[in-house]
């Protein structure tokens, strides 16, 4: 994209709710601003539909209980012993 410094957009939206499988959108298809102009050529692909993994559909299919357990850290303590500890 070429723009002035105090013209760089923040975003640019572009809507993908009517977008079907394998179907994408092209630079072409996003709407134009007179403050920029895109460099890149018009047909280059921004987004493409496709379907999941399917290892994907696999982590879905997991407990909740079971997602639960391997997301939790392990609490590793650190630093000295307690001195009441050191006595027993």
């Amino acid at each position: 994209m070429q723009c002035l410094p105090t013209d760089i957009p923040e975003h640019i939206d572009v809507g993908v709710s009517e977008q079907m499988l394998n179907q994408s959108i092209r630079l072409r298809d996003v709407a134009q601003d007179p403050k920029w102009k895109p460099v890149t050529d018009a047909d280059a692909m921004i987004a493409h539909v496709v379907m999941p993994k399917a290892e994907e559909a696999a982590a879905a299919t997991e407990t909740p209980a079971a997602a639960a357990a391997t997301t939790e850290p392990e609490v590793v303590k650190k630093g000295k012993p307690d001195e009441k500890e050191d006595k027993k």
